[in-house]
């Protein structure tokens, strides 16, 4: 790291893009363990959150939000000089950005589904309003 004065802790930005890199492939390898360990599904990355959304009656993505809250109450405790922790710091930095990951994931996927739900709709609307008019070639 760069040059440090007393108490100035300092990194080049080409030194935090290299540690980006590292950061994002260890948070890859964890997601993937995860995946294997958890979601039991490899065709569905948040089955595990559903399951347990099914099982409380909650939005899968509270049900991440309470997973990576607890991953987020450990680095505050670090944060505050409680180093000695079942859990490294830097594994639960690791789990917090791999949650973050799922929940883009998730917004993305409801994006989707809400774009495909009403492209449907204006479908079929499309279809309704050509049938009463008599244009309709269905």
């Amino acid at each position: 790291m760069g040059n440090c004065q007393k108490g100035e802790v300092k990194m080049k930005h080409k030194e935090m893009i290299t540690l980006i890199d590292t950061i994002l492939d260890k948070v890859k390898t964890m997601h993937t363990e995860g995946q294997k360990e958890y979601a039991m599904n490899k065709d569905n990355v948040f089955a595990n959150f559903q399951r347990i959304a099914n099982q409380t009656g909650n939005p899968q993505e509270m049900v991440l939000w309470i997973y990576l809250m607890k991953h987020i109450d450990g680095i505050a405790s670090y944060i505050k000089g409680h180093v000695s922790q079942r859990e490294n710091v830097k594994g639960r930095l690791t789990d917090a950005i791999v949650y973050l990951c799922i929940l883009w994931g998730m917004i993305e996927s409801n994006e989707e589904m809400e774009a495909l739900n009403k492209q449907q709709a204006e479908d079929m609307l499309k279809q309704s309003k050509e049938v009463q008019n008599g244009t309709s070639y269905v």
